[in-house]
């Protein structure tokens, strides 16, 4: 979509305010419709219309490819893309989260337990197809002990939502696997 960062940046934030606020001007496509004597061709083009008209995947992605270096640019740190109302999966996806030390958390409970697999689980679904990730990285972006992670991707490699991408051998101690997400 957008080249420049400034503009993905800003037209993402905005997006997420308010998704009407960024809506294209769908008035051409409507005359070329109504115009049209071709079904196939009308039916090409309100496709096109619908495409446009759900802007928020694109907007995501131009985002994603250009948070990261626009932020450095400005000084502007994760915690402040974060209460702007930015996902930490969006974040992660942009590569701003790898590595981030967790937050301390409480005991868990039996309960808490439960409900952080699923968000744990939650989390890696919403990557984008082709993301790469570790136990170690998920454990840092979505939280969670290394051990819950495992347990999490195991349960999601065996649903097909991520492969295991083989082993990573580059360091001491136990390889970690590579996950790729489906």
């Amino acid at each position: 979509m957008s080249t420049e960062p400034d503009d993905a940046v800003r037209a993402y934030l905005r997006w997420r305010l308010d998704p009407g606020s960024v809506r294209p001007d769908t008035a051409a496509i409507d005359a070329r419709i109504a115009e049209e004597d071709d079904p196939l061709e009308r039916v090409k083009l309100r496709s096109e219309r619908h495409r446009l008209a759900d802007l928020g995947p694109a907007l995501e992605a131009d985002f994603v490819t250009h948070v990261r270096g626009w932020a450095e640019a400005h000084g502007v740190t994760v915690e402040a893309l974060l209460e702007e109302g930015v996902d930490r999966r969006v974040l992660a996806e942009a590569g701003m989260l790898t590595g981030t030390p967790r937050v301390a958390r409480r005991t868990p409970t039996a309960r808490a337990s439960r409900t952080r697999r699923e968000d744990i689980a939650a989390f890696v679904r919403g990557l984008r197809q082709g993301t790469d990730l570790t136990a170690a990285s998920v454990s840092n972006d979505a939280g969670g002990s290394p051990a819950t992670v495992r347990k999490v991707l195991d349960e999601l490699v065996a649903e097909g939502v991520i492969v295991e991408d083989g082993k990573d051998h580059s360091g001491p101690g136990r390889p970690r696997t590579l996950y790729r997400r489906a």
